[in-house]
């Protein structure tokens, strides 16, 4: 029960991740395109109503990717949160009422033929935590990434779209990672005592801002697909290395041909894209 639970809740999460890009995309289209860090943007798009509404999707999904995570590894949540990448293409399409190409309905079987091998390989297990100094590598990264940000923004051409996109994704894999292994004190409110509250909460947003500015430089179908490309892969190889997750004896291969699926699946959405969105 409690397995069949926690990926309701991830497929859940990629349905709401995959729709609020699309209403992400349509706010960030309706500010100027930012050139420098400034984080007023975010602070602006509050008064946005399609920008609030896909925030709303997402901070719901990623409160069901925290069931799922506790039960299942991170190599599978991440995968399954992979295919909002053809949840955001199918839903591009829809609003431009445009008929989804014969390759684009290759690529969203492919994605779903590389979730359903995962399925098989994963071995559902309670959250491990690894050793505290592990944890020092997921404090700090938000600072790298945010440091790389700053370098990508005044970069002008498209790709530092997919840039940002990858730096977004990373930093959302992050706060997936950070979910997995934080342990949850009584009461709840010293959680503002473990560095690893600071790291997720400054993770999610330096993602979401990130992720903003490459919506504002890419159609929300290419945006999506690279930051989901590097959310899946981080975390699903931190789990594997260091924090205990397992997969089912003799189905090692099956996950590695399932993961590659869902990537080359993910890849082959972005190039299919459709035109920018207007909703």
């Amino acid at each position: 029960m409690d397995l069949t639970f926690a990926i309701m809740a991830a497929i859940g999460c990629s349905l709401c991740n995959g729709i609020s890009t699309i209403q992400q995309k349509v706010g960030a289209d309706r500010e100027p395109n930012v050139g420098v860090l400034d984080f007023t943007l975010l602070v602006r798009l509050l008064k946005n109503a399609p920008y609030m509404l896909g925030t709303t999707l997402e901070l719901s999904g990623y409160g069901l990717s925290l069931v799922a995570l506790r039960i299942l590894p991170l190599f599978l949540v991440q995968s399954v949160i992979a295919a909002s990448v053809v949840v955001t293409a199918i839903c591009d399409r829809i609003f431009l009422r445009t008929k989804i190409s014969r390759r684009s309905t290759y690529a969203i079987l492919t994605v779903l033929s590389g979730l359903v091998l995962l399925s098989f390989g994963a071995e559902p297990s309670r959250a491990h935590v690894g050793k505290s100094a592990l944890h020092l590598i997921f404090e700090l990264l938000p600072i790298l990434l945010g440091a790389l940000g700053v370098l990508c923004i005044r970069i002008g051409h498209k790709i530092s779209a997919i840039v940002l996109a990858a730096l977004a994704g990373l930093a959302f894999g992050n706060t997936s990672t950070i979910g997995r292994i934080l342990i949850y004190p009584h009461p709840v409110w010293k959680l503002i005592e473990n560095p690893l509250s600071w790291a997720l909460v400054g993770s999610a947003i330096l993602g979401q801002y990130m992720f903003t500015l490459a919506l504002q430089r890419a159609t929300a179908t290419r945006a999506n697909a690279s930051m989901i490309a590097m959310q899946t892969l981080g975390p699903a190889l931190s789990g594997l290395l260091f924090f205990n997750d397992k997969i089912r004896t003799g189905f090692d291969f099956v996950v590695l041909v399932g993961a590659l699926l869902v990537v080359i699946g993910s890849v082959l959405t972005a190039i299919e894209e459709a035109p920018l969105a207007t909703i």
